[in-house]
């Protein structure tokens, strides 16, 4: 569908289109050696975009948004805006109303009056709303979205998709979950690529099942509305780059789940998932591969650890307006540093500490900024749950500042909560306590 050298022009279009009797009845298998190529375009030429931000706040039944980029954007392409509260179903979808304009688009299509937007959205730093575009001129579908199809990639089959649109497929059935992944000493890459309405339980969009991970590259694609993104589940060795995309939406489970954390995760942005935005979720990892530049809002949660893991940097983190916690450690994580993390407006802590493991060991949080928000208050800074009383665990900050008030973001109800007895030596440096109550029942410390 198009090749490398030539993709399929702009005023053309590619579709494959499974006419599904009963969900998955078809889909396509990429065989052992086989070539997938399917090569798209961007909607206008010399403008690759396929993402902006916001930066008007928008209210409700707004149908002309102002953006910060010219997009090239045409009548009737299918945009995403997504959520800036805590609420993640204001992540919405609608169409565009005409070809967009250098700073503005004009929509419709959405839920609110007029076709215009259901939810207000921010366009102000530090929060601005994201806008995908999810149409390409390149398509693989089902039939609807209760009858999906799918894509199975085996082993040591090539694939090189750029600028293609997915949505209905997938299931619970194994090989046919959406687009499954088993590249071993084949190859995978999708970039610039858009997936979306997968919603039939149990279905995901890029889920890589192979054992190796080698040769998988997931690149600059947005998503919206699908069950699951399951990146390199169960592999043990291989290199998987994910990068640079968003993540909007999905109504079960994970937004982001990394069952292999050795690869490259970096420069994504995860939005309103059912539970946590991502979960490093490698049993007895033994090394963190190049994690940096991941933002997470709008989430159940932000960042959960709850499988053993260690050793490892994570840098230059963005967490906020997430519903439960920012970062969650559930299980037993030691010589893990988070390298500047900016976290604000997490409803119950920025921070938890809640391991039922062996506890948290040489754990560091170098340039850690936390906060409250004015419009989502947040309770806890950092909180230090019962399961701390079980085993020694020792954290540190280092140049911290916690609970400065400024613009958007406030002071916590507390800075340090330790809610109940914890075995815990917390280390401050040259860390700042802003709030009102800087540690709430600090007896608790055993």
């Amino acid at each position: 569908m198009g090749t490398v050298a030539t993709p399929c022009p702009r005023n053309a279009s590619n579709e494959i289109f499974f006419d599904c009797g009963a969900n998955v009845d078809y889909g396509l298998t990429v065989r052992n050696l086989g070539t997938l190529i399917t090569q798209g375009l961007s909607r206008t030429s010399g403008k690759l975009i396929d993402r902006c931000l916001l930066n008007t706040d928008e209210a409700i039944a707004s149908t002309s948004l102002g953006v910060d980029t010219d997009t090239g954007w045409l009548d009737n392409d299918v945009i995403a805006v997504a959520s800036t509260t805590q609420t993640i179903t204001q992540s919405e979808k609608g169409a565009m109303n005409g070809a967009a304009g250098a700073s503005t688009l004009t929509v419709d299509g959405f839920a609110g009056a007029g076709g215009g937007l259901a939810f207000a959205h921010l366009g102000t730093s530090p929060i601005q709303a994201e806008v995908i575009l999810l149409t390409r001129n390149v398509v693989i579908r089902g039939a609807s979205a209760t009858l999906q199809a799918y894509i199975d990639i085996k082993p040591t089959a090539t694939v090189d998709c750029d600028w293609t649109e997915f949505y209905w497929l997938g299931s619970a059935t194994a090989n046919k979950r959406g687009i499954d992944i088993a590249t071993t000493t084949g190859s995978c890459s999708f970039d610039r690529c858009s997936a979306h309405d997968m919603m039939v339980t149990n279905s995901r969009n890029f889920n890589s099942s192979s054992a190796s991970g080698n040769n998988i590259s997931i690149t600059n694609n947005v998503t919206f509305a699908i069950d699951t993104f399951h990146a390199a589940s169960s592999q043990s060795t291989g290199i998987m780059t994910i990068s640079g995309n968003i993540f909007m939406r999905n109504v079960s489970s994970f937004l982001c789940s990394l069952g292999d954390v050795g690869g490259v995760f970096s420069d994504n942005v995860m939005i309103s998932g059912a539970s946590y935005g991502v979960v490093f979720n490698e049993t007895n990892a033994d090394l963190l591969g190049t994690t940096s530049g991941n933002t997470v809002h709008s989430c159940t949660g932000g960042i959960s650890f709850p499988a053993v893991m260690a050793n490892g940097t994570i840098t230059n983190t963005i967490c906020y307006r997430n519903g439960g916690f920012g970062v969650n450690f559930q299980a037993t994580v030691s010589n893990l540093i988070f390298d500047t993390i900016s976290l604000w407006g997490n409803l119950t802590a920025n921070i938890s500490f809640s391991t039922t493991g062996h506890g948290i060991a040489n754990v560091k949080f170098i340039n850690a900024t936390l906060n409250g928000d004015t419009g989502f208050a947040t309770t806890n800074g950092i909180l230090i749950s019962n399961a701390m009383r079980n085993f020694m665990s020792d954290v540190e900050f280092i140049n911290g500042d916690f609970g400065t008030a400024a613009g958007i973001k406030a002071t916590h109800t507390n800075d340090i909560n330790v809610a109940a007895l914890a075995y815990i030596r917390a280390i401050l440096n040259n860390t700042k306590l802003g709030s009102g109550t800087e540690i709430a029942t600090p007896s608790n410390m055993i």
